[in-house]
């Protein structure tokens, strides 16, 4: 009779209770989040290595995964700067500087002067992106999983508890690549699921992210990254914070934080006229 009893307690406890997770578990969880993400509305700080040296952003950031829609405020290093996508209404971004000449343009978001010292464009904010790269790991790792995925316990971020992941891929290296016809460093990286930014930092006759042609060879890492670790929220299974090295150390830092699932967004959310934005 007491089995029975503490059987039937145990099944009315929340799963984290009822069973430990294995670190597999915890990882299919954050790609399952991630999948389930349709909305976002967060603060972004970031830490990227650029030329050697780190250099830190800060955005405000509203997301709607599809179809694409983005709002961004800059809050440092160029505060004021406001940028708008939104696939509805065509392919460029409204950009609102906070310089002369002090008037909305347009761009393309695949250009150079968006692309300045950024190592991802616009459209990998958010964790669309990160989560495919994540993904991939997963399914090379197969049945080795827990050769490259490690979790290191309970970790505290910002008030939240979280699962500290790591992956560690000390296979990280440089190899060659032949470019095919109609590629550039955005779409190799796209389908290998690495970074175009390091493509371009490693490569010091490659002049820009479309300056290849077929045949070329040139040399593209092997991996997104050497080491990743993850701080996944134990509520929700979204990263708050992802940490990449390469094999010069930290390569970028994310941190998500005011971070909100799924809001409801008004109809002018996306256009300029929305009454948050100063177009």
């Amino acid at each position: 009779m007491r089995f029975l009893i503490l059987l039937l307690l145990l099944s009315q406890l929340p799963v984290s209770y009822a069973q430990h997770l294995s670190c597999k578990d915890v990882v299919d969880r954050m790609i399952k989040a991630i999948d389930e993400t349709k909305t976002l509305s967060f603060n972004f700080k970031q830490l990227a290595r650029v030329n050697n040296s780190i250099k830190k952003s800060e955005i405000n950031a509203r997301i709607q995964v599809n179809p694409r829609k983005i709002y961004i405020h800059m809050v440092y290093p160029k505060e004021r700067i406001e940028l708008l996508y939104n696939a509805e209404k065509g392919d460029k971004v409204l950009v609102k500087p906070n310089s002369f000449p002090f008037i909305s343009i347009e761009l393309d978001p695949y250009s150079n002067l968006l692309r300045e010292d950024n190592h991802h464009t616009i459209f990998e904010l958010g964790y669309t992106f990160m989560g495919s790269v994540i993904k991939q790991a997963v399914t090379m790792a197969g049945k080795d999983f827990d050769k490259y995925f490690e979790c290191k316990g309970t970790v505290n971020f910002e008030g939240r508890d979280c699962h500290a992941v790591v992956i560690t891929f000390d296979e990280f290296k440089f190899i060659d690549y032949t470019v095919k016809p109609g590629e550039n460093l955005r779409k190799i990286a796209q389908e290998k699921k690495i970074s175009d930014f390091m493509i371009l930092e490693n490569n010091p006759k490659i002049k820009d992210f479309n300056d290849v042609k077929p045949g070329q060879v040139i040399k593209i890492p092997n991996g997104y990254a050497k080491k990743t670790i993850l701080y996944i929220d134990k509520e929700h299974y979204l990263p708050l914070m992802m940490a990449m090295f390469d094999d010069k150390g930290l390569y970028e830092r994310f941190e998500y934080r005011n971070l909100e699932i799924n809001p409801k967004f008004p109809e002018t959310e996306f256009t300029r006229n929305h009454k948050d934005y100063g177009f």
